[in-house]
């Protein structure tokens, strides 16, 4: 049997959440726990060898945790915006999969590893919907290259994510939509009663505070005074949206994913 040696590339960084989550604490953002207990059942596996999770987010040391799983890290884009590939595949190359799962769509990272005759799964949570005929040459280069044969399946975050990469040029026939399982139900909550006072809702916005994301747009519309609570742990956070009377969701085309409707 040829056991298995999976890489994984992605934003997230898994050492964090693992170590948070054995000292008891929660989760930052949905899924997350069930995520980081899904790959730590791959590492139990017979037929895997190793794992290794590659943070595209942080230049995080090199470390082994309890459960083998091997984490090292790279900031992929430098404070000028540019990204640096280069040293993202050589990073890639020196785990020596034979997996690559990528949640990012990084086309030089997965034509290369797909060249090298690495098994490639894009595990996407994009849309594609910037303008301009720059962002139309990066969407069509990265359809060419899900179109190869080598590249099985192409996932990406519920229906109308995966209905963006139908338009760019990948073919319907090997798009699988996905999304986590409904951990949460609205029936876990109380039912809402109506404001204390109907001339002035709570409004909540939950995200990051980042200008392309439109949220300077929102404090501009509501011209009100704006409390800022931090970071949460995700059930905080259900909490707060639940407690208020109206939840917003900016977007602006240059924020690219998953999520538009």
């Amino acid at each position: 049997m040829t056991r298995k040696r999976i890489t994984f590339v992605q934003v997230g960084n898994y050492a964090e959440a693992y170590e948070r989550f054995r000292a008891g604490g929660g989760e930052d953002f949905f899924a997350q726990r069930y995520s980081v207990d899904f790959v730590a059942a791959l590492a139990g596996r017979a037929d895997v060898e190793q794992i290794t999770q590659l943070c595209i987010s942080a230049k995080v040391p090199e470390q082994r945790l309890d459960d083998g799983i091997r984490q090292i890290g790279l900031v992929y884009r430098g404070p000028d915006g540019r990204a640096r590939t280069r040293e993202l595949c050589d990073l890639v190359f020196a785990s020596k999969p034979t997996h690559l799962i990528v949640d990012s769509p990084i086309t030089a990272l997965i034509r290369k590893a797909r060249k090298a005759g690495i098994d490639v799964f894009p595990l996407l949570a994009d849309s594609f919907r910037v303008p301009g005929i720059k962002a139309r040459i990066r969407y069509a280069l990265l359809a060419h290259e899900l179109k190869h044969p080598a590249i099985r399946v192409v996932t990406n975050r519920n229906l109308n994510a995966s209905r963006d990469l139908e338009r760019i040029g990948v073919p319907p026939g090997k798009i699988v939509p996905f999304d986590w399982p409904p951990v949460v139900k609205p029936s876990d909550f109380p039912v809402k009663t109506k404001a204390a006072d109907p001339a002035a809702p709570r409004l909540v916005y939950v995200g990051q505070v980042r200008v392309e994301k439109g949220v300077g747009d929102l404090v501009d519309a509501v011209a009100a005074e704006v409390v800022c609570a931090g970071k949460l742990i995700h059930p905080e956070v259900l909490r707060t949206m639940h407690d208020g009377e109206v939840v917003l969701v900016p977007r602006r085309h240059e924020y690219p994913e998953g999520m538009h409707t």
